[in-house]
């Protein structure tokens, strides 16, 4: 266990580092008392609702036209569960805006400890960046909502992944994967996957299939460790195989519904990408580039 809290242990100038982190945080959630996104407020209700009526609950009955009501399961059953702490009192913007807050910062200080390690120059400035690259990538990772914790657990399983592996890490990052957001059950399986075979691309089309098969052992007990995490992370949930119905509808039939051609006009998400979008996404980081040649200069 000593090995996966390694990288937190502070060094030269951390401290100012986390202290501009925890500003950033903060301002990047609390620049506003109104609450900005509708989802945030879905998600916290929801939150209010396992606080109200116990952790289990799962009768989602006023859901009328949607498969939640129908096979009473939570797509963000764990990252609801993380939100409850926030809801001390009746204040849901302070909630909402606290959440925020906390997931921002925690994504930020991953990254920035992972770019430490890995002996990146200027980790700070790479995590700045991070978030301020893009409008979308500003306003996406300063929202409380479960992409944000899915983004730290993605760089918290990449850094043991590869860097400095370490089973036990990813086994429990695999749990909250699928506990956390039921979608996102397949995502530590790609990142296996893919490092699998950028390590062996060459052996593959070599056709040096000893060189693949000596770490087999190995290989399979990784992939055993992440595999058994994404199950218990799965069954830890109320309604386990209802969950399936939901990763169903959400990755595969709303995916070939829209590769019909289906008009699906409630999330922005699934609106055509128009040229204005493009320029709207890009800009700022064209900015934040120019500006950054001309300071070094």
């Amino acid at each position: 266990m000593k090995k996966i809290y390694s990288y937190l242990i502070l060094k030269k100038n951390d401290s100012l580092a986390l202290l501009a982190l925890a500003s950033f945080s903060f301002l990047a959630n609390f620049w506003t008392q109104f609450v900005t996104e509708p989802d945030n407020i879905y998600h916290i209700a929801i939150a209010s609702i396992y606080k109200a009526r116990g952790i289990f609950f799962t009768n989602f009955s006023w859901d009328t036209f949607s498969v939640f009501a129908k096979y009473h399961s939570d797509l963000w059953y764990g990252f609801h569960l993380m939100l409850i702490p926030f809801l001390s009192g009746n204040d849901y913007a302070l909630a909402i805006h606290s959440a925020g807050a906390f997931l921002t910062f925690s994504l930020a200080v991953s990254c920035y400890f992972i770019f430490r390690e890995l002996k990146i120059s200027w980790p700070l400035f790479w995590v700045f960046f991070l978030f301020l690259s893009t409008f979308q990538e500003l306003v996406r990772m300063t929202d409380p909502r479960p992409q944000i914790i899915i983004s730290t657990l993605s760089a918290l399983f990449f850094y043991f992944l590869v860097c400095r592996p370490n089973r036990i890490a990813l086994f429990i990052i695999s749990i909250l994967f699928s506990f956390i957001e039921i979608t996102m059950l397949w995502l530590p399986l790609c990142f296996f996957f893919l490092d699998w075979l950028s390590r062996n691309f060459s052996g593959i089309f070599k056709l040096d299939w000893r060189s693949l098969v000596v770490n087999m052992r190995s290989v399979a007990v990784d992939f055993a460790c992440i595999l058994a995490g994404v199950g218990i992370g799965i069954f830890l949930r109320p309604n386990p195989i209802a969950s399936f119905h939901l990763f169903y509808y959400q990755i595969i039939y709303l995916f070939w519904q829209k590769f019909q051609g289906v008009p699906l006009l409630w999330g922005r998400e699934l609106y055509p990408l128009r040229g204005t979008a493009i320029f709207l996404v890009s800009s700022l980081i064209i900015i934040f580039f120019v500006s950054f040649c001309f300071w070094i200069l």
